[in-house]
């Protein structure tokens, strides 16, 4: 199994834990209270996987209105992804190895050493926007 391949199936095993605790809306806050640590340790170039992971599973989802910096950039990852499909890219791990736009905005991200919380955040909006698969 390949780093995206797991990257895709640890993100889609947080997608269903949000998904089935929906009637727990602080556990968003809690996980990037939790993951902080971690997510810093992870090292810049896998912060970067799991973000350009993150915005191609939750390349359908749509935020209407974004409320915060980390929707923002959640959305602008997610039209990326979306529109790198469009184009006719289907495979994950294509785009996670094309330098695309949303390429640029997760290094920025993912590279960012004075705000690895950011990171995260966008990484959690993303996953909460992830379909769930059963």
């Amino acid at each position: 199994m390949s780093v995206i391949d797991t990257a895709q199936e640890s993100l889609r095993g947080l997608a269903r834990t949000f998904k089935n605790n929906g009637d727990r809306p602080d556990l968003y806050r809690l996980a990037a209270f939790e993951l902080h640590a971690k997510w810093v340790d992870l090292g810049a170039e896998l912060r970067l996987l799991q973000l350009m992971v993150g915005a191609f599973e939750a390349r359908q989802a749509d935020i209407k209105q974004p409320a915060n910096a980390e929707d923002l950039y959640a959305q602008n990852l997610i039209e990326c992804a979306a529109a790198w499909t469009a184009n006719g890219g289907s495979i994950l791990h294509d785009f996670c190895r094309d330098h695309n736009t949303a390429f640029l905005i997760a290094s920025s991200l993912a590279f960012d050493r004075y705000d690895s919380r950011l990171s995260l955040l966008v990484l959690l909006k993303l996953t909460t926007l992830m379909p769930v698969v059963e």
